[in-house]
Formats: structure tokens, sequence, C-alpha cells
């Protein structure tokens, strides 16, 4: 899996907004709005193993992002999560270049979110895994400055 954030810059050329991409439709989320429950529609999964990216990481991802994000940075933090019947993981490659992983971190207990307190301004892939190679399962990613599910 290659590194997401090759193209960095603001392909809007806007600020204070996040600009998110799912199956090539791209969502505008004003920064003073950002409590915004992504409606991810298909599947979190897939045949990659998600330890193939890195040791820390768990379950099975596609191997594209499930959804790509370009964020402006703000002074407050960055939260991804994840909500769903199944349990799944949560796999982000930030604007810094590293990859981060979660199962469980969500404020509820066996959904996974990722917390950027000092967030850099750049592209993040996303990815939502599930346990099972080969599985989908229906998800729900919140984007955040306030909290996770």
């Amino acid at each position: 899996m290659a590194n997401d954030n090759r193209d960095s810059h603001n392909p809007g050329g806007l600020a204070g907004v996040i600009i998110a991409w799912q199956a090539r439709r791209a969502v505008i989320i004003p920064v003073l709005a950002v409590n915004h429950i992504w409606p991810f529609k298909g599947a979190g999964g897939g045949e990659q193993p998600a330890q193939s990216i890195s040791e820390e990481c768990s379950g099975y991802v596609s191997l594209s992002p499930d959804v790509r994000v370009y964020y402006e940075a703000a002074s407050a933090p960055l939260i991804f999560s994840v909500g769903a019947e199944a349990d799944t993981t949560l796999v982000v490659n930030a604007a810094d270049g590293q990859w981060y992983c979660d199962d469980d971190g969500g404020e509820n207990s066996g959904n996974p979110a990722l917390r950027f307190d000092k967030p850099q301004s750049g592209r993040y892939g996303i990815w939502i895994g599930s346990y099972i190679s080969g599985d989908t399962q229906p998800a729900r990613l919140q984007i955040s400055e306030i909290g996770s599910q």
C-alpha cells in the first residue's frame, strides 16, 4: 500500500474546510461545523491484511482508502471514528505520511477512533477494516473536532 499523501496541497484552494472524497464524489465541510458523521456508504473491510501496513494494525482493509480527506489545520484536534454493529478497525495514512491504527479506542467500547491533537494540513487516507478477509461490514465514519463514537 503506497503512501496516500503524495499530493498534499489544497486542491480547491480553500482555507478552513475539510474536503472529503468517497467514490469520486467531493464533499466540502466547513471547519466550524466539524462534528460531521460521514454517511459512509458501502462497507469497511477487504482482503489486504492491515498488519502488512504496520504491526500495530489489525483486521483486513481494501487496497485503496475508503475515504480521502483534505484537512486545513486549525487549533482544534481532528478525530476519526467508526460506528458499526460489527467489530471494525481503523487505519489512517495521515498528512505527515505516517500510518496510524486503532481497534477499540473510541468513546463507546468496540469502536475504533484516532485522535490527532495537533493535526497537520493535508490529505488523510482512511480505511475501515473488518476481522475476516474479504468480509465487508456497513459502517459510519465520523469526522469531528469534539469526540468519537
